[in-house]
C-alpha cells in the first residue's frame, strides 16, 4: 500500500503594485500551513521549491510601445504526507 504522497501547490497572484502581489501570496502561504498543521503535516515536510516575482507588460499596438502593468508573484511548494489517506484533507 502506499505509505507516502508527494503533492506541489502552486500560488500566483497579480496586483498594481509588488507589495500588494507579495501580500496576498504570503496570506496563501500562511493559509497552507495552517490547513498542514490542522492535517498534522509537519513544518519540515514543507518546502519553498520555487519563487518568482516579475513584472508585467502588455503590448499596446497603438503607441508601440510595452505597457508596464503590475507584477506576477509566484511559489510552488512541495508537501510530503507521510499519511497519504490524508490527501483529501490536503486538498
Amino acid at each position: 500500500a502506499p505509505d507516502r504522497a508527494t503533492v506541489q501547490v502552486g500560488i500566483q497572484e497579480k496586483a498594481a503594485k509588488l507589495t500588494e502581489a507579495q501580500k496576498r501570496t504570503n496570506e496563501q502561504l500562511k493559509n497552507l500551513e495552517r490547513v498542514a498543521k490542522e492535517i498534522g503535516i509537519p513544518a519540515d515536510k514543507m518546502q519553498t521549491t520555487y519563487s518568482s516575482t516579475q513584472p508585467q507588460y502588455r503590448w499596446d499596438p497603438k503607441t508601440n510601445k510595452q505597457v508596464f502593468e503590475g507584477y506576477n508573484v509566484q511559489h510552488q511548494v512541495t508537501l510530503i504526507l507521510d499519511e497519504p489517506q490524508k490527501l483529501g484533507e490536503l486538498v
